[in-house]
């Protein structure tokens, strides 16, 4: 109805629709939808953190099904959208992943037509390389006409896949440090709450936040 309030507007690319409509054209109708559901069955029960496979099925849109946004799904889950966000994307790179060391995936044909030889975007690279030029986050978004939180999501997505990230350039040393104080006796980065560090430094932006655990996880990774 035109009063209600609650209605939220869903978009999906419209090349992205055409490809998977086309790729489902080509299937066998009597066996897709088994094939689908063992494939995602097998995806899901294989992950690690028990919130991603929400986060995963939540985030789907279908017939009827527009799927929650990060606000709603950061609600369900007691966790800032930034969060949700992130998690979203992190689940889906490992579905990708997934898909690619299992060549008999139903998806398998679908995702050749998507992937790329970098898993940075080319909007993220050039964020990237303006931010090692002039180190001022408010000017990249300017020059570019992006918001600030798309300069900031872009470099966490550069920070996440290059072991090589400047961290030092935004977090400084003694920032750090009492990051490394809070979560001392915490080893498990994944566990780390935005709203533990924020209530000891109630300036802490949870950009830095972010950048702080994505470091500590490439720390433990090498």
């Amino acid at each position: 109805m035109h009063h209600d309030r609650h209605y939220y507007p869903v978009t999906t690319d419209p090349g992205i629709q055409a490809q998977v409509k086309q790729w489902l054209r080509r299937q066998s109708k009597a066996t897709l939808g088994e094939q689908i559901h063992a494939a995602l069955t097998a995806f899901l029960t294989s992950l690690e953190d028990a919130e991603l496979p929400t986060v995963f099925v939540q985030g789907l849109t279908g017939y009827q099904e527009p799927g929650l946004t990060n606000e709603q799904l950061a609600e369900q889950l007691g966790r800032h959208p930034f969060e949700t966000d992130m998690m979203h994307t992190d689940v889906i790179c490992q579905w990708i992943k997934w898909i690619q060391q299992h060549p008999q995936d139903p998806f398998a044909q679908l995702l050749a037509a998507f992937t790329q030889a970098s898993p940075i975007s080319q909007s993220a690279l050039q964020t990237y390389q303006a931010f090692l030029t002039t180190h001022q986050l408010a000017a990249i978004a300017q020059a570019r006409h992006l918001k600030m939180s798309t300069v900031r999501e872009h470099l966490l997505e550069v920070a996440m896949w290059s072991p090589d990230f400047p961290y030092e350039m935004v977090l400084d040393h003694e920032l750090t440090q009492q990051l490394t104080n809070i979560f001392a006796a915490q080893p498990d980065v994944a566990n780390w709450s935005f709203q533990d560090a924020q209530a000891a430094l109630p300036t802490l932006d949870f950009f830095e936040f972010r950048l702080f655990q994505i470091m500590r996880c490439q720390h433990v990774r090498r």
